[in-house]
C-alpha cells in the first residue's frame, strides 16, 4: 500500500485531476488534509480519506496531522500539485528515499553551499536532502519510522536517516518553498550583522580614544573573536531556516 499525504493550503483545483486519477489504483491510500474555506473546490472521490482543518493551518502543520492516518506502506508526501507522471517516476524508485532531482548549480555555488551544510551539519546534527522535496517518497520500511515519530513534517525535510539509499528522479514543475517564520529571519539577519559591526566600532573609537595595553588588546580581540562566532552562528541558523523552513510545526487543528 502506498500512502499518498497531500496538504492543501492553496490551488485545490490542480490536485483534483492528479487525486482523481490515482484513486483508480488499487495499492493506493490517498490522504488529504485541506483548509476548511478550500474543502467546497476540491472534486474527489469517497474512497479519499479527508480531513478538513482551520484556515489557518500551515501545510507543515497538516502533514503532522494527517500521520495519524497513516496506515502499513510507503509513504509519498506531497508539498504541491503534481503529476502522475511526476508520482510515477517517485514510486517507480526502489530506494528506501526518492525526491527530485534539484536545479544544477555552478562549481563554486556548489563548494559554499557543500561547505555551510558541513557546518550547519554540525550545528544542528542533520543533513540536507540533496535535491527537491516537493515530493518525497519513503520505502515500506521507512515508512513504519514514519508512522511513529513525533514530527512527520520535520522528519521528511531533513536528512536524518543513516544508512539509507537516495535516489533523485526528474520532476516536471519547479520546486516548493517551505513554509518558514520571515520575522525570525529578519531577526536573525540584523542581529548577525550587529553581532559583527558592534564590536568593530567598539575597538576602533577604544584605539582612537584610550591607550590599548596589552590586556585591553586582548580583551577587545576576544570580543571581535566573540562577535564574528556569534555572527556565523546566526548566519548558520539563517541558512538552516531558508533551506527547510522553520524547525518545527505544532498539529494543525480540525475543523
Amino acid at each position: 500500500m502506498i500512502n499518498i499525504v497531500v496538504p492543501i493550503i492553496d490551488k485545490p483545483e490542480e490536485y483534483s485531476n492528479t487525486l482523481q486519477a490515482l484513486s483508480l489504483r488499487d495499492d493506493v491510500r490517498i490522504i488529504v488534509g485541506v483548509r476548511e474555506e478550500l474543502e467546497s473546490k476540491l472534486n474527489l472521490p469517497s474512497s479519499v480519506v479527508l480531513k478538513v482543518y482551520r484556515n489557518q493551518s500551515q501545510k507543515e502543520e497538516i502533514i503532522n496531522s494527517l500521520k495519524t492516518y497513516l496506515s502499513n506502506g510507503r509513504v509519498v508526501i506531497c508539498r504541491r500539485p503534481f503529476t502522475k507522471k511526476e508520482f510515477d517516476n517517485i514510486v517507480a524508485s526502489d530506494a528506501q528515499i526518492t525526491y527530485f532531482q534539484g536545479k544544477r548549480k555552478s562549481g563554486i555555488k556548489d563548494f559554499f553551499k557543500n561547505l555551510i551544510s558541513s557546518i550547519v551539519k554540525f550545528l544542528f546534527g542533520v543533513n540536507f536532502f540533496d535535491g527537491d522535496i516537493s515530493l518525497i517518497g519513503f520505502d515500506e520500511d521507512m515508512g513504519e519510522v514514519l508512522a511513529n515519530v513525533n514530527s512527520l513534517s520535520y522528519a521528511t525535510r531533513v536528512d536524518r536517516w543513516r544508512g539509507v539509499e537516495h535516489k533523485k528522479v526528474e520532476s516536471e514543475k519547479e520546486p516548493v518553498e517551505i513554509e518558514g517564520n520571515k520575522s525570525s529571519n529578519i531577526k536573525l539577519t540584523i542581529f548577525s550583522i550587529l553581532s559583527f559591526i558592534v564590536p568593530v566600532i567598539v575597538t576602533i573609537i577604544v584605539a582612537i580614544f584610550a591607550p590599548v595595553g596589552f590586556v585591553v588588546g586582548m580583551l577587545l580581540f576576544c570580543c571581535c573573536l566573540l562577535g564574528v562566532v556569534g555572527s556565523l552562528l546566526m548566519l548558520c541558523t539563517l541558512y538552516f531556516n531558508n533551506r527547510v523552513g522553520k524547525r518545527y510545526f505544532e498539529d494543525a487543528q480540525e475543523k
